[in-house]
């Protein structure tokens, strides 16, 4: 009777063999069919199964001295060579004045399901300071300056995602606005007149939004 392997398997895993005793060899037809191939000079071997995303057939059976072969045993099994995709669907961005930060994110994966998750904060381009995380993340008693938050999806044989990321930067007091022309000294612009501004200090991430008189 056929042997089923329901579980996943990542790419490039392997598979413990082992025929009965007398035989000097196997065959096997991975998906195959009825084409079988030597696939071992001895009765047992680690065959390395499939590494396409999907449902997959090993058949495989022993080859005798004689040159007779034995009834195949056929393993099913299923592969995930996919990596999750992780999305984050919430935090702040551009600037804010809160010294706190709470992330939310979401991740897909087709096959095997997504595990975990790994977030970071302030990590180099290539990170090493990954933790392991539910799927938010909060941060609290944040310096000053620009963060960026990082976070990836692992699947439940392995398979790392990509890293996606947020960045964004806390100023607790935002910068005034100064006006740098434009209005004359007694207060008056003449009818079609430009007002140039700008901020006291350094903001990169800051933009300017105007009202005039009772506009909404």
């Amino acid at each position: 009777p056929g042997t089923s392997i329901p579980e996943y398997y990542g790419k490039n895993a392997t598979l413990a063999v082992s025929a009965s005793s007398g035989a000097s060899g196997l065959e096997c037809s991975d998906d195959g069919g009825s084409n079988y191939s030597p696939c071992s000079e001895t009765p047992s071997a680690s065959l390395t199964l499939s590494s396409t995303s999907g449902s997959h057939a090993l058949r495989v059976r022993a080859l005798l001295p004689d040159g007779r072969r034995g009834n195949p045993s056929t393993f099913t099994y299923s592969v995930d060579a996919t990596a999750p995709v992780a999305s984050i669907t919430t935090g702040p961005s551009g600037a804010v004045s809160t010294t706190s930060a709470t992330f939310s994110f979401t991740g897909q994966d087709t096959h095997s399901g997504v595990a975990r998750y790994e977030c970071a904060l302030d990590c180099a381009l290539v990170c090493a300071n990954f933790s392991s995380c539910t799927n938010s993340k909060n941060y609290t008693g944040l310096a000053e300056g620009t963060h960026t938050f990082k976070v990836r999806a692992v699947d439940k044989v392995g398979n790392v995602g990509s890293v996606q990321e947020r960045t964004w930067t806390i100023a607790e007091t935002l910068p005034a606005i100064s006006l740098l022309s434009g209005l004359e000294e007694n207060g008056w612009v003449p009818s079609e007149a430009a007002l140039e501004f700008t901020t006291a200090t350094i903001c990169p991430t800051c933009s300017f939004e105007c009202k005039e008189d009772s506009q909404p």
